[in-house]
């Protein structure tokens, strides 16, 4: 009867340590999943901010681009014409552009967009843009203001963040 109390006694004392385990293990594991939450949300947060000021400065440098030089004006132009004509049906185009620029500047992408379109006229409206063009047909348009091209997007947040984290290949730049 002694062995058997011993033997009960010593079972439930493992019962006792193996649930006390249990609980210290479970306990481990929350307060580690708790501590892994609040570090992904830290860096969510973290990421989050800096995808914001780098849309900022991009915004800021296409801007400064713009202003550079005509030759970079005239690659802008030819790009945005481009997807203009695939994006946007024949008609007439409104171009909107900063109000310091010369629309002389568009005359060879005009001339091109003219031989290849012929169904479409373009007009030109100053707007209060300070860098780069909106082309517009009906309710369509194609945005090449620094604020369009960095709008909030998954591509462009994705892009910054790929670079914010040092992963830029080169086809993206």
């Amino acid at each position: 009867m002694e062995r058997e109390a011993r033997h009960r006694a010593t079972s439930l004392v493992r019962e006792a340590v193996q649930r006390e385990r249990e609980r210290r293990e479970n306990y481990l594991r929350e307060q580690r999943a708790r501590i892994d939450a609040h570090v992904r949300t830290e860096r969510f947060r973290r990421e989050t901010r800096g995808v914001a000021r780098s849309r900022e400065a991009l915004a800021g440098a296409l801007e400064t681009r713009w202003r550079a030089a005509a030759a970079q004006r005239q690659r802008w132009l030819a790009m945005v014409f481009e997807q203009a004509t695939t994006f946007l049906p024949d008609g007439d185009w409104w171009v909107g552009h900063p109000s310091d620029w010369s629309t002389n500047e568009a005359d060879e992408v005009l001339a091109r967009l003219s031989r290849n379109r012929p169904g479409v006229t373009v007009g030109f409206e100053p707007g209060d843009q300070a860098a780069g063009i909106l082309i517009s047909c009906g309710k369509a348009s194609v945005d090449a203001r620094p604020a369009g091209l960095v709008a909030e997007s998954a591509r462009v947040d994705g892009l910054l963040l790929r670079a914010l984290n040092g992963n830029v290949g080169e086809r993206d730049r």
